[in-house]
């Protein structure tokens, strides 16, 4: 007989106490007994009369009683949970309350992104400045000391840390006053962030939520969606706020008629802010239940709850691998251009720590554009204002261009068994797809066409999401030719990736069916 966890819904078998899973103590099913007194005048067993109410006949001994079983709710045998069979979800009343609560978990939060920041900038400053004292001649710098040019504020400064932790792409304007047609100002928009850094706000807003949790309990997700929108909100609130303070003017030169302007573009950064407060504080009230699962607790309590777990769940661990597997082909990479940089600049030398720092923040942000490639979308590359000079690659198409096809057409006719390697690694996103599907079917029974829309819909907006964060771009109304683009269409990897996604979770199904 197989016994299933009430918490988890793990099969067991009938020789264990406890859940091999989570632990849970697993009750058998044993019948109660009811005692029920037998109404007679006469025994059935010698047949004189009973003249007083008794257990036993007092001439042969025959019994006057017997047991009924009582029926009784098993406690851990519960059937799996059926995809047809939605949790019913209702939001509790607001509350003031809700709000008063969450504003030590949301400055606690902003407290812990601004020390990973500071830690962030440090070691990434440092790293520039080793890289600046090597590739900086004697020449230039006396010929900058001999003029009154100052030097320009550092680029990835604390701010800018900050800033690009949270999506915040930097505005640039330069000012200018001249006589006639001198006079003006040029605005423009440089928009490129490493996806990595977004782990610093998702630690601290998921930091927050496990000490909201420790400090107000809450039972059911339903009861934590407040708590964790407040933070959220709170969270938000603090991040713009101190993005009006990272504005810098930078003058070349003391008094002169050109200023350069530097902000940060608001909206990016209240949309980055909102839904990672939200969502990463919820998940870390949910992990802070038993601080083992976070997922497993949304599949009983919210509709298409262990579809939405099983959808994240598997981008998580696609973009994990390739990440790891850009991570080291990157590391050999640039293992092999220092070695030839040692032999040909006398006293060139990084350490183990910022080699290990770069080759980490340039393969993760490889591995972004790589998993969009594994979901048959074009990687592109624009120049001008229409694009008149574009080069696109895909796993379907090859290489495409019009125009100047520029470095990215060398970098990839120079790749070697480039093709090759990427239809090999296209098996980690559709395997991983297709045993998603599998396993939904072995918990729930059934996995419907519209349990499979659901999975693959929030498959593709965790890929959307992912592609706008990582696009690489430089727009400007008065940078006609130079404006440029790079990275994957967030529209074409959504619809590319949930094509895939529905068939690969239905070969799963099929494949489950067949066994």
């Amino acid at each position: 007989m197989t016994m299933y966890c009430r918490t988890c819904g793990t099969d067991n078998t009938e020789l264990n106490n406890y859940c091999w899973w989570d632990g849970t103590v697993l009750e058998n099913e044993a019948p109660s007994l009811k005692f029920v007194q037998s109404e007679t005048r006469f025994c059935s067993g010698c047949g004189h009369p009973i003249e007083e109410a008794g257990q036993y006949c007092p001439h042969c001994g025959t019994a006057l009683f017997h047991y009924e079983a009582s029926a009784v709710a098993s406690l851990n045998k519960e059937t799996p949970f059926k995809s047809d069979e939605r949790a019913k979800f209702k939001l509790q009343a607001f509350s003031t309350g809700f709000i008063k609560k969450a504003i030590i978990p949301a400055v606690l939060a902003f407290i812990i992104m601004l020390a990973l920041s500071g830690i962030t900038a440090f070691i990434t400053r440092t790293s520039y400045q080793d890289l600046s004292a090597i590739l900086q001649s004697d020449e230039l710098e006396d010929l900058l000391g001999q003029t009154d040019i100052s030097k320009h504020p550092f680029i990835f400064n604390y701010q800018n840390t900050v800033m690009s932790a949270h999506a915040a792409h930097p505005v640039f304007s330069v000012e200018g006053e001249g006589s006639g047609v001198a006079s003006g100002s040029i605005e423009f928009a440089y928009a490129f962030n490493f996806w990595l850094l977004l782990l610093i706000p998702i630690i601290s807003t998921f930091a927050a939520g496990v000490f909201y949790q420790r400090k107000h309990g809450t039972a059911t997700v339903a009861e934590k969606l407040y708590p964790a929108l407040a933070i959220g909100v709170f969270y938000t609130v603090l991040a713009v706020i101190l993005s009006l303070f990272c504005r810098n003017t930078y003058e070349p030169v003391a008094g002169a008629a050109v200023k350069f302007h530097l902000h940060y573009a608001v909206f990016g950064l209240i949309v980055a802010s909102l839904i990672i407060g939200c969502l990463f504080s919820l998940l870390g009230m949910l992990f802070a239940i038993d601080y083992r699962h976070m997922l497993k607790h949304l599949a009983r309590e919210i509709p298409f709850g262990a579809e939405i777990c099983e959808a994240v769940r598997t981008f998580a661990f696609g973009l994990g691998a390739v990440t790891i597997i850009s991570i080291i082909v990157v590391a050999v990479k640039i293992h092999k251009w220092l070695g030839q940089l040692e032999m040909e600049i006398p006293h060139f030398h990084f350490s183990v720590g910022k080699i290990l720092y770069t080759d980490i923040l340039a393969g993760s942000q490889m591995g972004s554009y790589v998993l969009g490639l594994l979901h048959f979308a074009p990687l592109q590359y624009k120049l001008g204002t229409e694009g008149q000079h574009t080069v696109s690659y895909s796993l379907l198409g090859g290489l495409k261009g019009t125009g100047d096809y520029g470095g990215l057409t060398m970098l990839l006719t120079g790749a070697h068994d480039f093709s090759v390697w990427l239809w090999i690694a296209a098996i980690i996103p559709i395997g991983l797809l297709i045993y998603a599907g599998w396993r939904l079917m072995k918990m729930n029974g059934i996995l419907s066409y519209r349990s499979i829309a659901v999975l693959s819909l929030v498959y593709s907006l965790c890929l959307f999401m992912l592609m706008l964060v990582v696009r690489f771009s430089l727009e400007g109304p008065y940078l006609a030719s130079y404006q440029f683009s790079f990275g994957l269409s967030p529209l074409r990897v959504f619809i590319s990736s949930y094509i895939l996604s529905f068939a690969s979770v239905l070969v799963g199904r099929a494949i489950y069916l067949s066994i």
